[in-house]
């Protein structure tokens, strides 16, 4: 009795369930809300927990490196929020209720139902589900801070997180496929797909056929589904992409949708406020928890001047991940100890000098991934001319080489943070590396002119 996402619900007299009840089929697969300290040992990523059996020392540099991230409170505060949002959800969406189930079958039968010559005439009210609320998590960082790796570390707690904190989260099982839930009752049951997480691209144009092209391409993925190829019939388009969308994530039982890559030069499009209101909607419309990493820069220009679209995303504010402000933050130096370790260190250089800090710091002003970038190509350097010497003006050479595509961002960071002031035209052509400080001069008049 099962179809390609859910089966027709079961009819029953059902006794009446409490919301808080602890039989919720569906809250039972997410893990539980994780302490500070949980979410901050899921969140680093250990280089030295990475299986290089069989690689070459290129290869373990190449691969040791990209698996380093120092993770700040305010990232673990974040994942905390979200799990707690999407336990939240799951509890309004108990498939014990009967208004829940007869909810998810409408959206069903709005997917698969077939179309007249004029196209799907139903109404916008089948995309909204009973007691659902406006949960959004409004995550803002520069970039060259590891917005991916963050997004990959909260799809990894969504799915392999384990109660016992001597796990390994490297360790764990990979997978990423949906899971089959069977809801029970005295007259038969029902098997449901459930998704505990969806990560799609904000699109690059920032249209909304651009965001509803990205979310079905995700959906395909995670359900060797066809529903992209029907992305221009009126089933996801105009007034309808809305109600089709939350109708999907409805069907799959979505815990949490991520939206990453979202950049200052994807959110100036005409339409992208447009977008930003699809958003906004999907969560208010289906009660289903929207975790955004966005740039600051984005944040300011896009969000700002759109009220209601921030109630629906940010209602506990927006989360800021600042880089360190002085070289002599011990985050940024635990940061440097652990690249240096996973690159150079791999190579028998020794511990990391004293003055790395410091002058890593006055080259790329405290961004992990740059320095990332700059010790790895010094590495890689070593190995092809198999020369192992290393000190100060080697470091400044090739890291001041390693960054030069960003010189002219690294360059007006400089200026803005010693002098403290600039024009908003330098402030918004440099914003996706400021921090909501930084801009406060500029992105209460978000233009270029």
């Amino acid at each position: 009795m099962t179809s390609s996402l859910t089966s027709r619900p079961f009819i029953a007299e059902d006794t009446p369930i409490l919301p808080w009840d602890n039989g919720n089929p569906l809250l039972a697969n997410v893990p539980l809300v994780p302490s500070l300290a949980e979410t901050l040992y899921w969140l680093e990523e250990k280089y030295d927990s990475v299986d290089l059996t069989g690689l070459s020392p290129a290869e373990i540099v190449l691969r040791q490196c990209a698996h380093v991230h120092i993770p700040r409170a305010e990232e673990g505060a974040a994942l905390r929020l979200s799990v707690a949002m999407v336990r939240d959800s799951l509890r309004d969406r108990d498939l014990r209720f009967p208004d829940y189930r007869d909810y998810v079958w409408a959206s069903h039968n709005l997917l698969h139902r077939k179309r007249g010559t004029l196209g799907h005439n139903f109404p916008a009210t089948y995309a909204i589900a009973p007691r659902a609320k406006s949960r959004g998590i409004v995550v803002a960082m520069p970039v060259r801070m590891g917005r991916t790796t963050f997004a990959n570390s909260v799809e990894s707690f969504m799915y392999e997180y384990e109660a016992d904190p001597q796990a390994s989260p490297r360790a764990q099982n990979l997978t990423r496929a949906p899971v089959i839930t069977r809801v029970e009752s005295p007259h038969g049951f029902a098997e449901h797909m459930q998704l505990k997480c969806l990560r799609m691209h904000w699109p690059v144009d920032g249209t909304p056929a651009g965001f509803t092209e990205s979310f079905l391409g995700a959906f395909n993925n995670k359900f060797q589904t066809d529903y992209s190829s029907t992305e221009r019939s009126p089933l996801f388009r105009g007034r309808y992409a809305v109600p089709s969308l939350c109708s999907l994530a409805a069907v799959s039982h979505l815990g949490l949708l991520i939206i990453e890559r979202v950049n200052y030069e994807n959110v100036q499009s005409l339409h992208a406020d447009t977008t930003w209101g699809i958003v906004g909607h999907f969560t208010k419309l289906t009660g289903i928890p929207v975790l955004i990493i966005i740039t600051t820069g984005a944040a300011a220009y896009s969000l700002s001047h759109l009220p209601g679209v921030i109630g629906d995303l940010a209602p506990a504010g927006v989360i800021e991940i600042r880089p360190p402000k002085h070289w002599r933050d011990p985050h940024w130096i635990a940061i440097c100890n652990s690249l240096f370790d996973a690159t150079l260190g791999a190579l028998d250089m020794g511990e990391m000098p004293a003055w790395l800090p410091q002058t890593a710091f006055e080259i790329t002003w405290g961004y992990p991934s740059l320095l990332a970038r700059a010790l790895r190509s010094i590495a890689l350097f070593m190995l092809t001319v198999n020369t192992f010497t290393f000190d100060e003006s080697i470091f400044r050479s090739y890291a001041t080489q390693a960054c030069v595509l960003d010189s002219q961002h690294l360059n007006a960071i400089g200026i803005i943070r010693q002098k403290g002031v600039a024009n908003p035209s330098r402030l918004w052509r440099h914003s996706d590396w400021l921090t909501f400080n930084e801009l406060s001069l500029a992105y209460t008049v978000p233009t270029l002119n």
